[in-house]
């Protein structure tokens, strides 16, 4: 028992540390990704004043409650000794221009200064306006300069003394040789002023209200979205499971378990072998048209953002007859995996151990068996595979709520990947990375109870 239960503990403790790497790694694809050399990146054109004035006032202005992108990404960074700490008060499309030209010019104490020459104009145009500082189009040329000699090419357009005694000084410096300053690197720690933390909080509740792209609370949008996916999938789960169960049992208890175990493994392969996304879109087109009559009426096509509903119950009430189909095509997948298993587990015991018959000798009629010892066996055997039909259980399906215009977790993940909504991502991600680690721990807390319950009946003479 002190085993088990220090297993229990290990899966709990690593459940916070996978949850954070994960939390980490979508923030760095969203904010980071396209700064890396060689993946494609965000081209700067600028055409008018205008957009030039936009693009240098979108760096600067941070909507309410939102997190500021230039911000370091987590508590600490690993940077290069040739790098000053002004490195993050420059924006971020400009911030890899800035670190090529500081291993140009090898000096991180007068870079530590041209950066905060950078971040102080940039201030001062939100602040004032052009007129008070470098113009927006001498500004961005600067923030554009990632080599000594682009400065050559632009200091005839400078016309702001300050910017021409800077460029003057980088050249300078960049022409000079012998200078190791730049080589090492060094751990910077940013405290809580960072995106990781900012997202924490949100999460946490400890900072302004998380809202979703459309300025709606994400828990809230939450909520009902879960009611959707749950609305189809907990019906089909329970009718895969009950489904394959009963398919199996029948098959190998049946005089006839050759021909109908068979057919019935045929017919999971065919059905294993296509993908649901096409099952889904066949029956939207051709069961829920208006050709068919009586098949048509079992089948309508799916209006569920026509009512409001509060619950549970009442999507039941409103919509029950429309989520018959969504119903069934959730139940392929998870009602052919656990055939399968079931299937394989049957068969190898009664290959090994004739359990059919020494069970009967024991005294167990055919009855008990099927209706009791053997669906208790298959049940501990599934939850071999619980945890991710766990997870798909909460997440539902993304081709069949895109297709069913269901409004569930799936559809909602997928929109606010695409509408780049980052506080929803996040939120959605670090629930469904808790979920399939809970899904894991409760699979092994039941296999691991089933077991060591078993051992001791079995220590007390207690049988089968």
């Amino acid at each position: 028992m002190t085993k088990l239960i220090s297993k229990w503990m290990f899966r709990c403790l690593v459940i916070p540390i996978i949850t954070l790497s994960i939390m980490y790694c979508t923030l760095w694809l969203f904010y980071r990704l396209s700064d890396w050399k060689g993946l494609d990146t965000e081209v700067i054109t600028t055409g008018s004043a205008m957009d030039q004035q936009l693009l240098l006032r979108s760096e600067l202005m941070v909507d309410k409650g939102q997190v500021d992108k230039n911000m370091p990404l987590f508590y600490f960074s690993l940077l290069s000794n040739a790098l000053p700490d002004e490195v993050y008060s420059i924006p971020l499309v400009f911030r890899h221009n800035f670190e090529e030209l500081c291993h140009q010019v090898k000096d991180p104490l007068l870079m530590g200064q041209y950066g905060s020459f950078l971040s102080d104009g940039l201030s001062r145009f939100k602040n004032h306006g052009s007129e008070h500082s470098l113009p927006a189009k001498e500004l961005i040329s600067l923030l554009s300069v990632s080599t000594i000699d682009d400065f050559s090419n632009i200091r005839s357009s400078i016309s702001n003394n300050v910017a021409l005694q800077w460029i003057d000084r980088l050249s300078l410096a960049g022409s000079k040789d012998g200078l190791k300053a730049g080589k090492g690197y060094r751990w910077l720690w940013h405290g809580r002023e960072n995106i990781f933390n900012h997202q924490l909080n949100l999460l946490l509740g400890r900072s302004a209200s998380n809202l979703d792209i459309n300025g709606q609370p994400v828990y809230r949008v939450f909520v009902k979205s879960l009611q959707w996916t749950l609305s189809y999938t907990i019906p089909g789960f329970l009718l895969a499971v009950f489904l394959s169960m009963y398919l199996v049992i029948t098959g190998h208890m049946t005089s006839v378990n050759g021909r109908m175990m068979r057919l019935a493994r045929f017919m999971s392969l065919a059905l294993y072998s296509l993908p649901t996304f096409i099952i889904c879109l066949l029956a939207l087109v051709f069961l829920t048209s208006h050709r068919y009559g009586w098949m048509s009426t079992l089948f309508p096509f799916p209006t569920f953002y026509s009512v409001e509903v509060k619950h549970l119950g009442e999507i039941y009430m409103k919509y029950g007859h429309q989520l018959v189909l969504p119903i069934l095509l959730f139940s392929i997948w998870p009602g052919i995996v656990l055939f399968r298993v079931f299937d394989e587990k049957l068969k190898t015991i009664g290959e090994e151990t004739g359990i059919n018959g020494y069970l009967m000798q024991m005294g167990m009629n055919k009855n008990i068996i099927r209706f009791k010892y053997l669906p208790r066996f298959l049940w501990v055997t599934g939850m071999a595979t619980f945890s991710n039909i766990f997870v798909g259980l909460f997440g539902g399906s993304l081709i069949l709520e895109m297709i069913f215009n269901l409004p569930g977790l799936g559809r909602w993940f997928y929109d606010a990947i695409l509408m780049l909504d980052i506080n929803t991502t996040l939120f959605l991600v670090v629930f469904f990375t808790i979920l399939h680690q809970v899904g894991h721990l409760i699979s092994d807390m039941v296999i691991s109870t089933v077991v060591y319950g078993s051992s001791i009946r079995k220590n007390k003479g207690g049988g089968i």
